[in-house]
């Protein structure tokens, strides 16, 4: 999938290039950039209680606490169609918060464990590509339609938990408990095994934004985006033992239509023709239609056969950036 979504992309910036060297309003532009992203990611196990009815079992809630990015954007341009592309946003390996680790093992409203611990990013990896076309409604404002994708990677670890458990193999009641009951089970800080989570998106987006340009020196844009087609596939390995190579890996995969929105305030000041400063506040936002989940055991010596579990899953993102470029013309 990424080598096809990089295909694509190389087609429709040459294919916009082409375009630009024949038309005399063209620019071609590039835009290096940093930013920092704070949110969450959260994924949700769903399995059957007594009555055949899906019932929420667990949720893992990932942050992102900040995130620090650095990455290209580019741009060319005909007199009314733009081809954008993020070649490249990469994240840099930090602490990013903590990972919280909710079950209700009774498949009630009673959260009978909450755990908790250290997350760190390990990395994180985004491009995606945008094609608009943009009507001047008059000298200041415009109206921009556009149609795109994304593609993200991203990847934590979660280590030195501690928490309560209050299911019936470990409260000292023997049933199923709350976790903050006094005859729940406490784990001291790194007593708990870690947990490892990655996921892959892919993204469609519809939308338009809305151009200001009150001056030749300054410029405000506002854009709004809903993803007709989301697929997410992640897998999270939890451990069974100190050294990380015994393992239990989930790996959900999601589908969804028009379940994902982001939304962008972006302000330009120019100083020359060529080169300008960029400042964006970026939201997304969304949750995944409920999906499928297989598992499989490893161990250094044996790896079993992935089979498919009766749980269900589903997954969710919040994420707010704000990002400073520099945005540099050719011509």
């Amino acid at each position: 999938m990424k080598k096809s979504l990089l295909i694509c992309s190389a087609v429709l910036i040459f294919f916009n290039l082409a375009l630009a060297a024949e038309e005399k309003t063209s620019s071609v532009t590039i835009e290096p950039f940093t930013s920092i992203k704070y949110g969450k990611l959260g994924e949700y196990v769903y399995d059957t209680d007594s009555n055949g009815d899906l019932q929420k079992l667990s949720y893992l809630e990932w942050e992102v606490k900040p995130l620090v990015l650095a990455g290209l954007n580019a741009s060319a341009k005909t007199k009314n169609i733009t081809i954008a592309y993020n070649f490249l946003s990469y994240g840099v390996p930090l602490s990013s918060g903590n990972m919280y680790d909710s079950d209700w093992m009774a498949l009630t409203d009673m959260k009978t464990n909450y755990s908790i611990s250290e997350n760190t990013l390990n990395h994180f990896l985004q491009a995606g590509c945008n094609v608009n076309y943009t009507f001047k409604t008059n000298t200041i404002i415009s109206i921009t339609p556009g149609a795109g994708f994304d593609f993200s990677s991203i990847s934590f670890s979660a280590r030195n938990g501690y928490g309560w458990y209050g299911d019936y193999e470990r409260s000292t009641t023997h049933e199923n408990i709350s976790w903050n009951s006094p005859y729940a089970k406490y784990y001291a800080s790194g007593e708990l095994m870690g947990i490892d989570y990655s996921r892959e998106t892919f993204y469609t987006w519809l939308g338009f934004s809305a151009n200001a340009d009150f001056n030749k020196y300054f410029s405000l844009s506002f854009s709004a985006y809903i993803s007709p087609y989301t697929f997410v596939s992640s897998i999270d390995k939890h451990f069974s033992n100190s050294t990380s190579t015994v393992y239990t890996a989930y790996n959900d995969l999601m589908d969804c239509y028009f379940s994902y929105f982001k939304t962008s305030l972006a302000s330009e000041v120019n100083f020359s023709k060529n080169f300008s400063l960029c400042l964006n506040v970026n939201c997304l936002i969304g949750e995944s239609a409920i999906g499928i989940t297989y598992s499989k055991y490893v161990t250094p010596t044996y790896e079993g056969t992935k089979s498919l579990l009766s749980s269900k899953s589903k997954s969710d993102t919040f994420e707010l950036e704000a990002s400073l470029s520099c945005r540099i013309r050719f011509f």
